[in-house]
């Protein structure tokens, strides 16, 4: 089972924080999978700066206005409803991997699984 800790929209946050961040529409989740708490990152595909050309400046307006660890696993769900992971380095640096290689995932919970047994 997959439960939900927190659930937030970019429309949510105040506008004065992370401008940058507010050009893409998204929102976000602070899920609980086996004891291990992991954020999920969600396009929302309005027609506005794609998450995946933001991730950056999103994942650093999340973890500063949320107060996450920057050692939160992430996931992320792309305009095309794909699951992927998303490495952080606490530094700015962002990258994406396959949660499976080879393989799209397509359901959530089936991504949080994935994530969570990496760890």
């Amino acid at each position: 089972m997959c439960n939900v800790i927190k659930k937030y929209s970019n429309k949510q946050l105040p506008n004065k924080i992370g401008r940058k961040a507010s050009e893409s529409d998204y929102e976000y989740e602070l899920f609980n999978k086996n004891s291990k708490n992991i954020l999920v990152i969600r396009d929302l595909n309005k027609g506005n700066l794609s998450v995946s050309n933001n991730i950056e400046a999103i994942l650093s307006h999340i973890f500063t206005t949320e107060n996450y660890d920057f050692d939160t696993p992430v996931i992320y769900r792309d305009s095309l409803g794909n699951y992927d992971g998303i490495m952080t380095n606490g530094i700015g640096n962002v990258s994406f991997y396959k949660l499976v290689v080879g393989k799209l995932v397509r359901d959530e919970c089936e991504a949080l699984e994935y994530i969570a047994n990496m760890l």
